[in-house]
Protein backbone atom coordinates (compact mmCIF):
# COMPACT_ATOMS: atom_id res chain seq x y z
CA UNK A 1 0.00 0.00 0.00
CA UNK A 2 1.44 3.59 -1.37
CA UNK A 3 1.00 6.75 0.98
CA UNK A 4 -1.17 7.89 -1.52
CA UNK A 5 -3.87 4.64 -1.04
CA UNK A 6 -3.15 5.64 2.87
CA UNK A 7 -3.59 9.43 2.97
CA UNK A 8 -7.06 11.30 3.59
CA UNK A 9 -8.16 13.00 0.56
CA UNK A 10 -11.04 15.93 1.48
CA UNK A 11 -12.53 17.28 -1.64
CA UNK A 12 -15.45 20.22 -1.69
CA UNK A 13 -16.33 22.96 -3.79
CA UNK A 14 -15.09 26.79 -2.60
CA UNK A 15 -15.46 29.86 -3.67
CA UNK A 16 -13.69 31.14 -6.69
CA UNK A 17 -13.15 34.57 -8.97
CA UNK A 18 -16.89 34.35 -9.56
CA UNK A 19 -16.91 30.70 -10.00
CA UNK A 20 -17.24 27.44 -7.59
CA UNK A 21 -13.96 25.28 -7.85
CA UNK A 22 -13.40 21.70 -6.51
CA UNK A 23 -10.74 21.29 -4.96
CA UNK A 24 -8.56 18.25 -3.19
CA UNK A 25 -6.52 17.99 -0.11
CA UNK A 26 -4.47 15.16 0.35
CA UNK A 27 -2.40 13.65 3.31
CA UNK A 28 -2.14 15.42 6.70
CA UNK A 29 -3.48 18.41 7.16
CA UNK A 30 -0.54 19.50 10.00
CA UNK A 31 2.18 18.91 7.15
CA UNK A 32 3.97 21.14 4.76
CA UNK A 33 1.47 21.99 1.38
CA UNK A 34 2.32 21.92 -2.14
CA UNK A 35 -0.39 23.54 -4.57
CA UNK A 36 -0.16 21.48 -7.98
CA UNK A 37 -1.40 23.98 -10.63
CA UNK A 38 -2.07 21.88 -14.00
CA UNK A 39 -1.96 23.02 -17.35
CA UNK A 40 -4.63 24.78 -19.02
CA UNK A 41 -8.08 23.02 -19.73
CA UNK A 42 -6.80 20.21 -16.92
CA UNK A 43 -8.06 18.29 -14.29
CA UNK A 44 -7.19 17.05 -10.59
CA UNK A 45 -7.37 13.68 -11.33
CA UNK A 46 -4.59 14.08 -14.17
CA UNK A 47 -1.52 14.37 -11.95
CA UNK A 48 0.41 10.99 -12.01
CA UNK A 49 -0.45 9.16 -8.95
CA UNK A 50 3.20 7.95 -8.64
CA UNK A 51 3.88 11.98 -8.23
CA UNK A 52 1.41 12.29 -5.21
CA UNK A 53 2.94 9.19 -3.63
CA UNK A 54 6.38 10.69 -3.80
CA UNK A 55 5.32 14.32 -2.01
CA UNK A 56 3.35 12.47 0.73
CA UNK A 57 5.90 10.01 1.10
CA UNK A 58 8.38 13.33 1.74
CA UNK A 59 5.93 14.47 4.47
CA UNK A 60 4.13 16.85 2.63
CA UNK A 61 0.08 17.21 2.03
CA UNK A 62 -1.12 18.32 -2.02
CA UNK A 63 -3.36 20.73 -2.84
CA UNK A 64 -5.38 19.79 -6.74
CA UNK A 65 -8.02 21.72 -8.30
CA UNK A 66 -10.35 21.18 -11.55
CA UNK A 67 -9.07 24.60 -13.24
CA UNK A 68 -13.05 26.51 -14.11
CA UNK A 69 -15.01 25.33 -16.58
CA UNK A 70 -13.68 21.71 -16.30
CA UNK A 71 -14.21 18.56 -14.31
CA UNK A 72 -16.43 20.00 -11.19
CA UNK A 73 -15.74 23.51 -11.52
CA UNK A 74 -18.17 26.28 -12.86
CA UNK A 75 -17.12 28.27 -15.94
CA UNK A 76 -18.28 30.78 -13.94
CA UNK A 77 -20.49 33.84 -15.79
CA UNK A 78 -20.91 32.95 -19.23
CA UNK A 79 -21.74 36.57 -20.23
CA UNK A 80 -18.87 37.85 -19.52
CA UNK A 81 -15.34 36.95 -20.84
CA UNK A 82 -13.12 34.51 -18.93
CA UNK A 83 -9.61 36.89 -17.71
CA UNK A 84 -6.53 35.02 -16.56
CA UNK A 85 -6.91 36.67 -13.52
CA UNK A 86 -9.64 34.76 -12.86
CA UNK A 87 -7.31 31.73 -12.74
CA UNK A 88 -5.07 33.40 -10.88
CA UNK A 89 -7.64 34.47 -8.47
CA UNK A 90 -8.86 30.85 -8.34
CA UNK A 91 -5.86 29.51 -7.38
CA UNK A 92 -5.21 32.01 -4.52
CA UNK A 93 -8.99 30.82 -3.01
CA UNK A 94 -7.58 27.10 -3.36
CA UNK A 95 -5.16 28.52 -0.71
CA UNK A 96 -7.48 30.19 1.43
CA UNK A 97 -10.05 27.64 1.62
CA UNK A 98 -7.27 25.19 3.39
CA UNK A 99 -6.00 27.57 5.57
CA UNK A 100 -2.43 28.17 3.73
CA UNK A 101 -0.27 31.11 3.91
CA UNK A 102 2.93 29.45 2.87
CA UNK A 103 3.07 26.83 0.15
CA UNK A 104 5.61 25.18 -2.23
CA UNK A 105 4.28 26.12 -5.72
CA UNK A 106 4.41 23.45 -8.83
CA UNK A 107 3.19 24.67 -11.91
CA UNK A 108 2.80 22.57 -15.31
CA UNK A 109 2.37 25.06 -18.85
CA UNK A 110 0.08 27.71 -18.04
CA UNK A 111 -0.26 26.51 -14.42
CA UNK A 112 3.51 27.72 -14.09
CA UNK A 113 2.27 31.03 -15.12
CA UNK A 114 -0.21 30.77 -12.61
CA UNK A 115 1.84 29.54 -9.88
CA UNK A 116 4.09 32.86 -10.44
CA UNK A 117 1.48 35.18 -10.43
CA UNK A 118 0.28 33.62 -7.13
CA UNK A 119 3.69 34.11 -5.73
CA UNK A 120 4.43 37.24 -7.26
CA UNK A 121 0.73 38.74 -5.70
CA UNK A 122 1.08 37.17 -2.45
CA UNK A 123 4.02 38.41 -0.97
CA UNK A 124 6.07 35.58 1.35
CA UNK A 125 3.79 32.76 0.47
CA UNK A 126 5.80 30.75 -1.65
CA UNK A 127 8.45 28.41 0.08
CA UNK A 128 9.54 27.25 -3.43
CA UNK A 129 8.43 27.69 -7.15
CA UNK A 130 8.68 25.03 -9.72
CA UNK A 131 7.96 25.41 -13.15
CA UNK A 132 7.37 22.36 -15.69
CA UNK A 133 7.13 22.69 -19.30
CA UNK A 134 6.26 26.26 -18.81
CA UNK A 135 7.08 29.51 -20.50
CA UNK A 136 8.22 32.90 -19.35
CA UNK A 137 5.44 34.37 -22.20
CA UNK A 138 8.06 36.10 -24.44
CA UNK A 139 6.24 36.13 -27.63
CA UNK A 140 9.20 36.02 -29.64
CA UNK A 141 9.42 32.21 -28.49
CA UNK A 142 8.26 29.88 -31.08
CA UNK A 143 5.27 27.54 -29.97
CA UNK A 144 3.41 24.82 -31.45
CA UNK A 145 4.81 22.06 -33.34
CA UNK A 146 3.46 21.07 -36.50
CA UNK A 147 1.54 18.00 -34.93
CA UNK A 148 0.17 19.69 -32.27
CA UNK A 149 -1.00 22.65 -34.51
CA UNK A 150 -2.78 20.15 -36.38
CA UNK A 151 -4.95 18.74 -33.61
CA UNK A 152 -5.46 22.37 -32.19
CA UNK A 153 -7.48 23.53 -35.14
CA UNK A 154 -9.05 20.30 -35.32
CA UNK A 155 -11.26 21.22 -32.82
CA UNK A 156 -13.84 17.96 -31.86
CA UNK A 157 -17.89 17.34 -32.77
CA UNK A 158 -20.20 17.60 -29.15
CA UNK A 159 -20.68 13.83 -28.93
CA UNK A 160 -19.01 12.07 -25.73
CA UNK A 161 -17.16 9.64 -28.47
CA UNK A 162 -16.10 12.78 -30.63
CA UNK A 163 -14.42 15.09 -27.37
CA UNK A 164 -12.99 11.88 -25.95
CA UNK A 165 -11.21 10.52 -29.40
CA UNK A 166 -10.00 14.59 -29.63
CA UNK A 167 -8.39 14.22 -26.04
CA UNK A 168 -6.46 10.94 -27.09
CA UNK A 169 -5.08 12.73 -29.77
CA UNK A 170 -3.89 15.33 -28.21
CA UNK A 171 -2.76 13.17 -25.34
CA UNK A 172 -0.61 11.67 -27.97
CA UNK A 173 0.81 14.45 -29.22
CA UNK A 174 2.15 15.72 -25.93
CA UNK A 175 3.39 12.51 -24.93
CA UNK A 176 6.34 10.82 -25.37
CA UNK A 177 7.70 7.52 -27.46
CA UNK A 178 6.17 5.84 -23.81
CA UNK A 179 2.35 6.96 -25.06
CA UNK A 180 0.12 4.30 -23.46
CA UNK A 181 -3.46 4.34 -25.69
CA UNK A 182 -5.25 2.56 -23.28
CA UNK A 183 -4.79 4.42 -20.24
CA UNK A 184 -5.00 7.88 -22.64
CA UNK A 185 -8.12 6.53 -23.45
CA UNK A 186 -9.66 5.97 -20.02
CA UNK A 187 -8.03 9.22 -19.08
CA UNK A 188 -9.94 10.77 -21.87
CA UNK A 189 -13.09 9.20 -20.93
CA UNK A 190 -12.74 10.26 -17.18
CA UNK A 191 -12.29 14.16 -18.23
CA UNK A 192 -15.32 14.01 -20.54
CA UNK A 193 -17.47 12.46 -17.77
CA UNK A 194 -16.32 14.49 -15.36
CA UNK A 195 -16.70 17.92 -17.55
CA UNK A 196 -14.94 18.74 -20.76
CA UNK A 197 -16.41 20.78 -23.60
CA UNK A 198 -15.19 22.55 -26.88
CA UNK A 199 -17.18 25.71 -25.74
CA UNK A 200 -14.91 25.86 -22.01
CA UNK A 201 -11.74 25.15 -23.84
CA UNK A 202 -12.59 28.32 -26.26
CA UNK A 203 -13.14 30.19 -23.15
CA UNK A 204 -9.97 29.72 -21.18
CA UNK A 205 -7.66 29.73 -24.24
CA UNK A 206 -8.98 33.38 -25.01
CA UNK A 207 -7.81 34.15 -21.03
CA UNK A 208 -4.68 32.57 -21.50
CA UNK A 209 -4.03 34.17 -24.99
CA UNK A 210 -5.49 37.64 -23.89
CA UNK A 211 -2.94 37.82 -20.92
CA UNK A 212 -0.28 40.45 -21.51
CA UNK A 213 2.48 39.01 -22.00
CA UNK A 214 6.15 40.41 -22.92
CA UNK A 215 8.22 42.35 -21.19
CA UNK A 216 6.63 42.81 -17.60
CA UNK A 217 6.65 39.59 -17.52
CA UNK A 218 10.25 39.13 -17.87
CA UNK A 219 10.67 42.32 -15.50
CA UNK A 220 9.02 40.31 -12.76
CA UNK A 221 10.55 36.93 -12.79
CA UNK A 222 13.41 38.89 -11.83
CA UNK A 223 12.02 39.72 -8.25
CA UNK A 224 11.63 35.86 -7.18
CA UNK A 225 13.63 35.43 -4.69
CA UNK A 226 12.48 31.86 -3.27
CA UNK A 227 14.54 28.60 -4.41
CA UNK A 228 13.10 27.53 -8.07
CA UNK A 229 13.43 24.70 -10.38
CA UNK A 230 12.67 24.83 -14.04
CA UNK A 231 11.85 21.30 -16.14
CA UNK A 232 11.49 21.26 -19.92
CA UNK A 233 11.29 17.91 -21.67
CA UNK A 234 13.13 17.69 -24.75
CA UNK A 235 10.15 16.18 -26.69
CA UNK A 236 7.73 19.10 -25.69
CA UNK A 237 5.21 19.51 -28.54
CA UNK A 238 3.52 22.83 -27.34
CA UNK A 239 6.15 24.54 -25.59
CA UNK A 240 9.61 23.42 -26.97
CA UNK A 241 12.93 23.97 -25.26
CA UNK A 242 13.57 27.55 -26.28
CA UNK A 243 10.66 28.36 -23.13
CA UNK A 244 12.55 26.42 -20.34
CA UNK A 245 15.78 27.89 -21.13
CA UNK A 246 14.58 31.00 -21.14
CA UNK A 247 12.57 31.14 -18.30
CA UNK A 248 15.70 29.30 -16.20
CA UNK A 249 17.83 32.26 -17.33
CA UNK A 250 15.25 35.04 -16.35
CA UNK A 251 14.87 33.93 -12.66
CA UNK A 252 18.20 34.56 -10.86
CA UNK A 253 19.38 31.00 -9.17
CA UNK A 254 17.25 29.16 -10.97
CA UNK A 255 18.09 25.46 -11.61
CA UNK A 256 17.64 23.93 -15.05
CA UNK A 257 17.04 20.70 -16.11
CA UNK A 258 16.07 19.21 -19.15
CA UNK A 259 14.39 15.31 -19.27
CA UNK A 260 15.16 13.62 -22.39
CA UNK A 261 12.35 12.42 -24.26
CA UNK A 262 9.77 14.12 -22.41
CA UNK A 263 6.62 15.54 -23.85
CA UNK A 264 4.19 18.62 -22.40
CA UNK A 265 1.87 16.29 -20.06
CA UNK A 266 3.58 14.84 -16.90
CA UNK A 267 3.15 10.81 -17.28
CA UNK A 268 3.87 7.93 -14.23
CA UNK A 269 7.03 7.36 -15.64
CA UNK A 270 8.17 11.02 -15.06
CA UNK A 271 7.42 11.17 -11.60
CA UNK A 272 10.47 9.38 -10.14
CA UNK A 273 12.86 12.21 -11.86
CA UNK A 274 10.98 15.21 -11.18
CA UNK A 275 10.94 13.95 -7.66
CA UNK A 276 14.76 13.69 -7.50
CA UNK A 277 15.15 16.78 -8.47
CA UNK A 278 11.68 18.58 -7.08
CA UNK A 279 12.28 17.34 -3.13
CA UNK A 280 15.72 19.11 -3.06
CA UNK A 281 13.88 21.91 -3.99
CA UNK A 282 11.19 22.26 -1.73
CA UNK A 283 13.85 20.98 0.92
CA UNK A 284 15.52 24.20 0.13
CA UNK A 285 12.92 26.34 0.59
CA UNK A 286 11.21 24.62 4.26
CA UNK A 287 15.37 25.21 5.62
CA UNK A 288 15.12 29.30 4.12
CA UNK A 289 11.77 29.42 6.29
CA UNK A 290 13.03 27.44 9.59
CA UNK A 291 16.40 29.29 9.75
CA UNK A 292 14.46 32.68 9.60
CA UNK A 293 12.66 31.26 12.09
CA UNK A 294 9.43 31.49 10.41
CA UNK A 295 8.48 27.87 10.11
CA UNK A 296 8.95 24.84 11.02
CA UNK A 297 10.30 21.77 8.56
CA UNK A 298 9.01 20.18 6.98
CA UNK A 299 6.01 19.95 8.49
CA UNK A 300 3.47 23.19 9.58
CA UNK A 301 2.34 25.31 7.20
CA UNK A 302 1.55 27.98 9.53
Amino acid sequence: MTSLDRAERRGRMIEGAGARIWAEEIGDRAAVPVLLVHRMAAQCFEWPDELLDGLLEAGYRVLVYDHRGFGWSESGPLDTPMLFQNLVDDAKAVLAAFDVDSVHLVGSSVGGVIARCVALECEGVARSLTFLGSSPGDGSLPVWSPEYTEVAFSPPGPSVDERVDYLVRELRVMSDARFDEAAAMVRAQRCVRRGWTLDSLRRVARAAKHRSLGERDLQQLLSIAVPCLVVHGTHDAVLGVEHGRMLARSIPGAQYVELAGMGHDIQPHHAAPILEMLLPIMARGDAALADHGTAERPRGSR
